[in-house]
């Protein structure tokens, strides 16, 4: 979504990587967005990485563009403007010319509508939410500001936007109670700002069966082999085989692989202990742009066969491709010997992988698919429905969240579908056993299968006493 007025630029806030909003005066001078200034400076006191920020940036400045085509539409620039205007922001968003609102209809005639989706649409109101609290925040204490300067009329009006449709208090409900005579409800604890109490909410999760993010399993080598470089083939066969994401992978030093061991460790660079050494070269710049989502734990587990896959591939990397003299000791690095990590992650590492995964495929295929990270659901899903082991086959969501480094057991869910074809064809078996006994009670069922169990561990009695029989044999 290409700014109008707003143009986003790089930029350095209290020492960290951050961003300005800037616009150019019919004078040809530059100005300042105070009100994205403070979005910028509220972001980096909560602590916000690098990613967060240049996400939150590019949706709050699309926001302030909107709220300037769409001012020019209004009679008079008030605190009522603003809070149509915010109201009327998710209609703008994913309906546009197609809304009820003539005033939606109006700014999408000047500024066209993205299209997004409800959820996609949900993601943008987080970064406004945040940008009205911000200025809220300014409003009641510019002194958290090093620049104690008079908040701006833009600035002013957004931090109102927080009092808007304010739940009541306990004591106005309590007053309410007594001149009514009658309960009324406390007010409900939300992060959602009252403003935008009417966004649809949308359920946390997709049906698992209806959206496969995984890469398909079968596909994966072909994938990997039909990389264009030695470089990719071996980032691509490192997430097959260890699940990590993509910024976790392009992040792995020399110092964490081990040759010998034929181990890979995903470390967080906040918790090297040789950090000055291991980040030796690279500047303090980049070192705040690396990112690291919150994995758990450094330990992998190699899903062959893409393990063995990873170090050809890296032997190769490092024979025909790897530029020896690069400063730092990043694995993945460009062909300049830049470290991967900080070059543009859409052409240098979505590109390649996308255009590989349409030629294997088909044009056709889940856009979700065409995504690096679908190889992480992949090993989740793999690990979930077909690995076996002494207890069967699968592994449960604990299992898979203390490979995968998840935090919250909600977040393994989404990664460790149940295969629907593996489910219906273990019920298959039940039903029919149910079918051809159907008269039988729930007692009757529950002894055929326990009988059915003692017969199947008396056989495995039995192949143990054999084998120990053997060996003493021998």
């Amino acid at each position: 979504m290409s700014n109008v007025k707003y143009a986003v630029k790089k930029d350095v806030c209290l020492g960290r990587n951050s961003f300005k909003c800037v616009w150019k005066m019919s004078s040809g001078e530059w100005v300042r967005s105070q009100a994205f200034d403070i979005l910028m400076w509220s972001l980096i006191f909560l602590g916000r990485k690098f990613n967060s920020l240049r996400s939150y940036s590019y949706k709050a400045a699309s926001f302030l563009d909107y709220l300037y085509v769409g001012l020019q539409l209004c009679e008079v620039v008030d605190k009522h403007s603003y809070i149509l205007l915010a109201r009327l922001y998710h209609a703008y968003l994913t309906q546009g010319l197609n809304s009820l609102s003539p005033v939606v209809q109006a700014i999408a005639r000047r500024r066209p509508s993205p299209m997004f989706s409800i959820k996609t649409s949900k993601v943008h109101h987080a970064a406004v939410q945040q940008l009205i609290k911000a200025c809220n925040e300014y409003c009641t204490d510019s002194s958290a500001l090093p620049e104690n300067t008079e908040p701006g009329e833009e600035v002013m009006y957004l931090g109102a936007l927080r009092l808007v449709g304010l739940p009541r208090s306990e004591q106005e409900l309590q007053v309410l109670a007594r001149v009514y005579g009658r309960h009324f409800n406390k007010p409900v604890q939300s992060e959602r700002l009252r403003i935008f109490a009417h966004l649809p909410r949308t359920p946390r999760n997709d049906d698992p069966h209806e959206i496969e993010k995984y890469f398909p399993l079968d596909k994966i080598g072909e994938l990997i082999s039909s990389a264009t470089s030695h470089r990719d083939a071996a980032l691509w066969a490192l997430i097959g085989a260890t699940s990590l994401r993509a910024s976790e992978a392009l992040q792995v030093l020399w110092c964490d692989i081990s040759f010998k061991n034929r181990q890979i460790y995903a470390v967080n660079p906040t918790e090297r202990g040789n950090f000055d050494h291991a980040y030796r070269g690279v500047s303090a710049s980049q070192i705040d742009r690396l990112a690291w989502k919150g994995r758990t734990t450094k330990h992998t587990l190699l899903l062959e066969p893409y393990g063995d896959m990873f170090f050809e591939q890296l032997e190769l990397y490092l024979k025909y491709e790897y530029q020896g003299g690069a400063a730092h000791k990043f694995v993945f690095q460009s062909k300049d010997g830049y470290p991967l990590c900080f070059c543009d992650y859409g052409s240098v590492v979505v590109e390649p992988f996308a255009r590989a995964a349409e030629k294997v495929l088909g044009a056709k295929s889940d856009p979700y698919r065409l995504k690096l990270h679908s190889l992480r659901h992949s090993y989740c899903f793999y690990m979930k429905n077909f690995v076996e082991h002494t207890d069967g086959v699968g592994l449960t969501d604990y299992e898979i969240m203390a490979l995968t480094g998840h935090a919250d057991i909600a977040s393994v869910a989404r990664y460790a579908i149940v295969s629907l074809k593996a489910l219906n064809e273990k019920l298959a078996v039940a039903f029919q056993d149910f079918k051809s006994n159907k008269t039988r009670n729930m007692n009757e069922l529950l002894l055929g299968f326990h009988e059915k169990r003692i017969l199947a561990l008396k056989r495995e009695i039995a192949k143990e006493q054999e084998a120990r029989e053997n060996n003493i044999v021998e």
